[in-house]
């Protein structure tokens, strides 16, 4: 399934100057970016359904001066293009790694004009929860976040049909005790070529004791049969699909998914209800992360909390859960109906004949594919 292709302006330090953005060649600017959650949206908006290769430029991307000053003097007041003003909106985490010619994070301006379109979506990738978080004047990781799942919304990705049932279960710990040996850094003082006494950067081999819990299977999860014949269908496959990468917006949903029946493991498994799973006149049910009891149906995704990265943020305390969710996307603006409550993939596996050579993968990977071998060894 071949992804349309939308061009955009970008420019490094060289066509910067006196908060003016110029250059002699505008078309050694251009950029692509393939489609992603970003461009449905801005379709939504403009009401329009672009083209591949169409040129935008309601958003641009610049690279920021190396001076913390400077650069947070053109975030704070913008730059002119082709005379129009642009405001500095936001860098994907991959952007802000990002340092040539002069310059460091890369970052999505957006037109004056066009402002109301960032705002819009802000509120649709978060459903308002980024609203309620800067309201609430509570302490947060920015970068964590809001930039990382802003981020999201820049993914290359395929529209793979309507979002299917998931449940979000608490996140699975692990109890680790170990000695580790680690490196500590100290300042000692010595003398250079000249004999005179400097500062050198040292390391010292220490052991560390750690008796903790940490998280597992971090962005993995599984979903049943259904689900992957829906994403098959929907790409327009030929061949299985085992595993996919998927985005789902509005309480972001970033990770990898596996092949498993569900049903059928608990069918075989299942001896009584539990703390965490019961069963009601043959339908089973899960305990979510909310402490509220979720149906497993033929088209249920498994989803650990690390992969719902705003999942935290609906408060049971308040009385908030995954119906507070749902609750939120029956509000959304009628005009984004049609890609709120969509499933995305941006990746998914090959064909078994078209793999030709193999690599390790991920950690949470290789726990998924376990998942995967466990559930061929029932014969789904």
């Amino acid at each position: 399934m071949k992804q349309k292709q939308i061009k955009i302006y970008s420019f490094n330090r060289s066509c910067i100057k006196d908060a003016t953005v110029t250059s002699e060649d505008l078309q050694s600017n251009i950029i692509t970016l393939s489609e992603s959650f970003l461009t449905y949206a801005y379709e939504c908006y403009n009401g329009i359904i672009l083209e591949n290769d169409q040129l935008i430029d309601e958003i641009i991307k610049v690279m920021l001066p190396f001076s913390e000053e400077k650069a947070k003097e053109e975030w704070e007041n913008g730059l002119t293009f082709n005379d129009n003003k642009y405001v500095a909106w936001f860098a994907t985490t991959g952007g802000m790694k990002a340092e040539k010619n002069n310059g460091k994070c890369e970052t999505f301006f957006i037109r004056e004009d066009f402002k109301k379109f960032s705002e819009e979506f802000e509120q649709l990738i978060s459903l308002g929860k980024f609203k309620e978080i800067e309201e609430s004047k509570a302490q947060i990781c920015i970068n964590k976040d809001v930039l990382s799942r802003l981020s999201l919304g820049t993914s290359s990705c395929y529209m793979a049909g309507d979002m299917p049932d998931f449940i979000v279960l608490p996140q699975p710990k692990f109890h680790i005790i170990k000695d580790y040996k680690t490196v500590e850094k100290f300042t000692e003082k010595v003398k250079d070529k000249k004999d005179n006494e400097v500062d050198r950067t040292n390391y010292n081999l220490v052991d560390y004791h750690f008796n903790d819990d940490i998280d597992v299977f971090d962005g993995g999860g599984i979903a049943t049969p259904q689900v992957f014949w829906q994403i098959q269908k929907e790409l327009n496959l030929n061949y299985n699909v085992e595993f996919a990468i998927i985005r789902a917006y509005g309480i972001g949903i970033k990770g990898m998914i596996t092949k498993f029946d569900i049903i059928r493991y608990l069918n075989v498994f299942y001896k009584g209800d539990t703390a965490y799973c019961k069963k009601v006149e043959d339908v089973f049910y899960l305990l979510d992360m909310w402490n509220e009891w979720q149906p497993v149906t033929d088209q249920t995704m498994l989803l650990n909390e690390s992969m719902v990265k705003l999942a935290k943020y609906y408060d049971s305390g308040k009385g908030e859960n995954i119906r507070t969710f749902k609750d939120k996307l029956t509000k959304v603006d009628p005009k984004y109906k049609n890609i709120v409550s969509k499933l995305y993939v941006t990746k998914y596996n090959k064909k078994d004949e078209d793999i030709e050579d193999f690599r390790r993968c991920y950690y949470y990977e290789g726990w998924s594919m376990d998942c995967y071998k466990r559930s061929k060894r029932i014969n789904y």
